[in-house]
């Protein structure tokens, strides 16, 4: 009897051990994140909308460093669902509180910053990624689309809810409303230079009635030479490579009543991502 007791006693000791030494059980989100809760935090929980502040480092599954916010020397602070950040890591916030940290699995198809690849033109593909060491990456990166991230999340602070983050959006004399949600760099757009832009045109009860991502190429046109509506025309003046604006087009400065979609009457919300600025002044007839 005694032997029998000793056996159990060492067997449930040993099944309690292995558990300590294993870790939180990773969970698997619908969207396919795989989860793991190192340290929990204290307080409210982070949910969609909320401005938050992060660190974070992301690594390739061999296990090399492609980002941290730590040799940065400041955390990442960024609205939750705006599309800042990748999807993986806009998904993995949720739900965290404030010393929270946690480790997270983000597959290829959470990472690749809202474009399907399979579906770019050569044109398209070359400008995003380059070819190194045998693989597609994007430029200025160490990683591609095709890689999966290890990614290591500290949530710093809840800073606003709902998310205020940036400047207030401006209005400027013709009644365009704009809010910069990402800061670019570089040479800004002068009046006449050619610019290539990516755009999202909703109505203000968020029916979509265009978008170049679902042409898997951005628009090329001449600033000021009348080939985009007055509104856009006006709203890309003093955006940098990579800067993202939303922009509310009242119906004066759209004018187009030969739509389906929309009226004469509506006005019209705009977000717009300038790809690049081929040239300071246009020589080239527009295209597609």
């Amino acid at each position: 009897m005694r032997v029998l007791l000793q056996t159990i006693f060492v067997v449930a000791t040993s099944i309690a051990l292995a558990g300590c030494m294993s870790g939180p059980r990773p969970f698997q989100t619908q969207s396919g994140l795989q989860i793991s809760i190192l340290r929990h935090g204290k307080g409210p929980e982070v949910v969609p909308g909320d401005e938050v502040e992060i660190h974070e480092i992301a690594s390739l599954t061999n296990g090399e460093v492609v980002f941290s916010t730590y040799k940065q020397g400041e955390p990442r602070r960024f609205c939750q669902g705006k599309g800042i950040v990748i999807k993986g890591i806009d998904e993995a916030v949720l739900g965290m509180k404030v010393g929270e940290t946690r480790t997270v699995i983000v597959p290829p198809h959470l990472s690749r910053r809202g474009y399907n690849f399979e579906k770019l033109l050569p044109e398209a593909r070359n400008r995003l990624l380059e070819r190194r060491s045998g693989k597609w990456l994007y430029k200025s990166e160490k990683f591609g689309p095709e890689d999966t991230l290890h990614v290591k999340i500290d949530l710093v602070r809840i800073v606003g809810r709902p998310c205020n983050r940036g400047p207030r959006p401006f209005q400027t004399q013709s009644g365009l409303q704009i809010s910069i949600l990402r800061q670019g760099k570089g040479p800004e757009v002068v009046p006449g230079a050619e610019v290539e832009i990516h755009e999202i045109t909703s109505l203000i009860k968020g029916e979509m009635v265009f978008s170049t991502y679902k042409q898997y190429r951005p628009f090329r046109f001449c600033q000021g030479k009348g080939i985009v509506i007055k509104g856009v025309d006006e709203a890309v003046l003093g955006m940098k490579a990579g800067e993202i604006r939303a922009v509310i087009v009242p119906p004066h400065l759209h004018e187009r009543g030969d739509s389906k979609k929309y009226a004469a009457e509506d006005s019209l919300h705009y977000r717009l991502e300038l790809v690049r600025i081929v040239g300071s002044t246009c020589n080239k007839p527009s295209k597609l």
